[in-house]
């Protein structure tokens, strides 16, 4: 027990100040405020979900229908779920999750102070080793980038990689670098990716320490080239999903813009030193600790590290200081891509490296005379001092009186370690200050993180989710709408078919097409908001089910659930019918209300348009497409109309990005009308008034008022009845048949995206899916009656089986040859 004493407590000391700080803070479980938030809250436990779904209950891995109108499902779970850690939450119940969350993060952070302190042991066993390695796992990017739990096997992993990298200089043993590095691209391929290049950088930066042959060199890149190739079953498939999507950016990126960045990173030599906005696009959430950075600076000035190892080391330093200024090299890190949230998402490799800097100087240290310690100071207090300076968002007052304090509290650890570091009986109670300070740099950084998620609005809103979905008679393939619903990809946490979804990984064409064809807001090109109810899209996209707590006057009411009722659509036909041959000539543009038309005309067969958008009357507003802009004292938008015939009416506001505090006053005949956020009939003479008063934050909003020819959509729910496809085998979501009887040539419209892997086939002979309308698959049927039947299977996922399986044959027999050598 003696021998793992210092591994025990780098897991127990970090864990220890986690549960402390989430008790002081209010966290669950220890009080209601969630540690979930942002994409941690919105997205993954969704997938997390789903993940224990496939394992356990036998889920189709390859697609899913709990989202948009389809999604490659192999490929998000690559992105989202293949962490080791994740296999935990099959102990758990899916109401418990929250739990879990917070239970796995806290445990990732203290298992990362345990591989630190692995790495560092190899290095030389040192008792202050454990200083440096908790250090590690409590670094300002942990605390704050925590809700991107997935990455976070990886950034355990990491020292592993590099305690490989080290192994193979000085055992000449490669098979440890290569299962860890293996296992760090399987558990997240995007930080697996920037631990590969930091692998290469760290073994030229090695390389130039010391003399290596070529020879060794090209065994090292071969291993790693192996290492990469084991992992193929994920990177092929993942690569060729993300080109179908963030793929799509590269060419919005400005590569070679360069800014000064660099300088106001300083500021994060402060401790506490989170701004309001960081996590949007701030600047990098570098602190680690002032213990770390004195030795680091004190490492280049130590004259009992050779000179050539410093120069050396310093061109690594500002190489990482470049990377934050020059997006070509910034975005190289993040593979070629602007991030959308968490800039600077390879910080952790340059905590890493400050550490380990800090490590070797700690372990060589040198008198220092009382000049250099104030030079030290000085460096310091000025590198912070110009990036309290530079950093944005100081200017806001607000922020000012703390961000003075928290400088303040950084510049006391300075001076206290920096005249303290040369004690021997210092030494002994080093630890105690460490802890101290990194307690307080957490506790800072989880108060002022922004989270405002609540256990009681989750759990109850899960509860209440749950309880209407087992009253909802479902069928395979029929969407719902829960319009308060738990997370965004609600879908997969509570496994029902739905349109709201929120993923990174994405197939733009599926994104532009509900954007285009049904108007549905997506948000930054990969998340889709159903926040309102169009009656066409509900037919088109085959949503059975509208949960809300609102009394709407055209759906079914079927039941009802404490607030919330439940309507059924009898207006869906199926995931799949039938369109005439004029479709051929159908051209997708960038403008929904023609697209919609000109759909519904074929469908109708006639050129009478189902949908026109009402003018107001008189506004105080401007609003584009980015902006509104008040023209009077108080901003409104009234609209005045009178019906010639039967009509459907609906309000949506297209750039909503979270709940919709503007007042409607609408009246129906001068009656005022509660019916605001959904369609509303109305009948021949009926005269309606509304006023818009939109909320004082509205400079995002953009309003419409739609009026649905009520005569036209009977004729077009008639025919997308009339011939529909019936599903008459269902196997998953990625595998199913359905039969269609037409009277004559036809397209067989669906509601299901067009992403590569699908195989269709009609009476057993596999056909095209023709690109009509790219989002969407569309099929060229004949007369009669015809079995279709939908296989989907992920791309690239045989050929990365393939190559995976001769790449661990080669891996293996590369192991034998070498033992058999040695023997």
């Amino acid at each position: 027990m003696k021998k793992y004493k210092n591994y025990i407590l780098a897991f127990i000391i970090p864990l220890t100040i986690l549960i402390l700080i989430l008790l002081l803070n209010g966290y669950y479980p220890f009080g209601n405020k969630l540690l979930l938030m942002l994409d941690g809250y919105n997205q993954y436990p969704g997938f997390l979900n789903n993940f224990k779904e496939v394992l356990l209950n036998h889920e189709t891995i390859f697609y899913s229908f709990k989202g948009i109108t389809g999604f490659n499902l192999y490929a998000s779970h690559i992105y989202y779920s293949f962490n080791i850690t994740n296999l935990l939450f099959l102990l758990f119940k899916t109401s418990h999750i929250t739990l879990f969350y917070t239970l796995i993060i806290i445990i990732k952070m203290a298992l990362c102070s345990v591989t630190m302190l692995t790495f560092l042991n190899y290095q030389q066993k040192n008792k202050y080793n454990i200083l440096f390695s908790i250090c590690y796992g409590l670094t300002t990017y942990n605390l704050l980038y925590y809700l991107n739990y997935m990455w976070f096997d990886s950034i355990i992993i990491f020292p592993l990689v590099i305690l490989g990298l080290e192994k193979i200089l000085k055992e000449n043993n490669y098979l440890y670098y290569t299962i860890c590095l293996s296992l760090s691209i399987i558990s997240n391929f995007y930080i697996g990716y920037m631990i590969c290049i930091f692998s290469l950088l760290y073994y030229l930066y090695k390389w130039r320490l010391n003399k290596i042959n070529y020879k060794k060199f090209l065994k090292f890149i071969l291993y790693s080239l192996i290492s990469g190739l084991l992992c193929s079953f994920v990177i092929l498939p993942i690569i060729l999903e993300l080109l179908n999507g963030k793929g799509a950016l590269f060419t919005e990126t400005e590569y070679l813009k360069f800014d000064l960045d660099a300088i106001s990173t300083f500021y994060k030599l402060t401790i506490g030193s989170l701004l309001n906005g960081d996590l949007e696009y701030g600047t990098p959430n570098v602190y680690v600790s002032m213990f770390v950075y004195i030795n680091t600076i004190m490492y280049f000035l130590n004259k009992n590290i050779k000179l050539k190892e410093r120069i050396i080391s310093f061109i690594l330093l500002l190489f990482f200081l470049i990377s934050v200024s020059f997006n070509l090299i910034d975005y190289f890190w993040q593979m070629l891509q602007m991030p959308i949230f968490y800039p600077v998402r390879y910080a952790f490799i340059f905590d890493f490296y400050l550490i380990y800097l800090a490590y070797r100087n700690y372990n060589n240290l040198e008198e220092k005379t009382l000049l250099k310690n104030i030079i030290i100071a000085l460096i310091i207090i000025v590198l912070s001092g110009i990036g309290f300076i530079t950093a944005g968002n100081l200017q806001d007052p607000i922020n000012i009186p703390a961000k003075l304090i928290y400088f303040g509290i950084s510049i006391l650890f300075l001076i206290y370690y920096l005249f303290m570091i040369n004690h021997k009986s210092f030494r002994n109670y080093l630890i105690y200050l460490i802890i101290i300070e990194l307690f307080v740099n957490a506790f800072l950084t989880l108060r002022n993180n922004g989270n405002i998620n609540d256990i009681n609005t989750f759990n109850t809103t899960y509860k209440i989710n749950y309880s209407i979905l087992n009253q909802i008679p479902k069928k395979d393939l029929e969407r719902i709408i829960i319009e308060e619903s738990t997370i965004k990809n609600n879908g997969l946490l509570l496994n029902y078919n739905t349109i709201n979804y929120f993923s990174s990984v994405r197939n733009a064409k599926t994104f532009n097409t509900l954007t285009d064809l049904f108007n549905i807001l997506v948000i930054d090109k990969c998340n889709a908001n159903y926040y309102y109810n169009n009656p066409i899209t509900n037919a088109l996209l085959n949503l059975k089910y509208y949960i809300t707590k609102d009394e709407l006057n055209y759906y079914n009411l079927i039941d009802t659930y404490n607030e919330y009722h439940i309507y059924q659509n009898n207006d869906t036909s199926s995931i799949g019918f039938t369109i005439n041959k004029d479709f051929i000539n159908y051209k997708l543009e960038n403008d929904y209300l023609t697209n919609i038309n000109n759909l519904i005309k074929i469908i109708n067969q006639n050129d009478k348009n189902i949908l026109k958008e009402i003018d107001p009357i008189d506004k105080t507003l401007n609003c584009s497409e980015f902006t509104c802009i008040s023209m009077g004292n108080e901003p409104y938008i009234k609209y005045e109309y009178k019906a010639n015939k039967e009509e459907l009416l609906f309000i949506q506001n297209n750039n909503l990005t979270g709940k919709d505090e503007s007042i409607y006053e609408l009246k129906i005949n001068d009656k005022i009308s509660n019916n605001i956020n959904h369609p509303f009939k109305i009948n021949k003479n009926d005269k309606i008034e509304l006023t818009i008063y939109p909320n004082k934050k509205y400079k995002d909003y953009l309003y419409h008022f739609y009026i649905i020819n009520y005569q036209e959509y009977q004729s077009l729910i008639n025919n997308i009845q009339k011939e529909k496809l019936v599903i008459t085998n269902y196997y998953n979501d990625a595998h199913f048949k359905g039969s269609i009887t037409l009277d004559k040539d036809a397209y067989l419209f669906t509601s299901i995206s067009n992403d590569n892997g699908w195989k269709v086939l009609v009476d057993n002979k596999e056909v095209n899916t023709n690109s009509i309308i790219d989002g969407l698959i569309n099929i060229e049927l004949t007369k009669g009656t015809h079995i279709i039947e939908f296989k989907y299977y992920p791309p690239g996922l045989k050929e990365g089986l393939i190559i995976t399986s001769i790449s661990l044959i080669t891996l293996c027999s590369l192991i034998y040859l070498k033992k058999r050598k040695v023997s």
